[in-house]
């Protein structure tokens, strides 16, 4: 399995709020690239709404994967990602 087939499994699992089914296809509007130092980074449009539907907040933020034997070891998200981003 590739690092995009096992991220793309693993958003759409978490798009669809089944935590227990993390490991699915991913939603298409997120994209892929890769770091200098082999992590994959991908920009996600982060939508937080409180229980009432209030808007709490709209951002795009990246999510950087460390992988290790085809597994997620580590994930760090960082704030002010950018749009542009090129496939690895």
């Amino acid at each position: 399995m590739t690092a995009e087939q096992l991220l793309e499994r693993t958003y759409s699992a978490f798009n669809a709020r089944d935590i227990d089914a993390v490991l699915t296809a991913m939603h298409p509007a997120v994209s892929f690239a890769l770091e200098p130092d082999g992590r994959v980074a991908v920009d996600v449009h982060q939508l937080v709404r409180d229980l009432a539907g209030k808007v709490l907040k709209d951002e795009v933020v990246r999510h950087v994967y460390l992988l290790e034997s085809g597994l997620i070891r580590s994930m760090e998200i960082r704030r002010g990602a950018t749009s542009t981003v090129t496939r690895g």
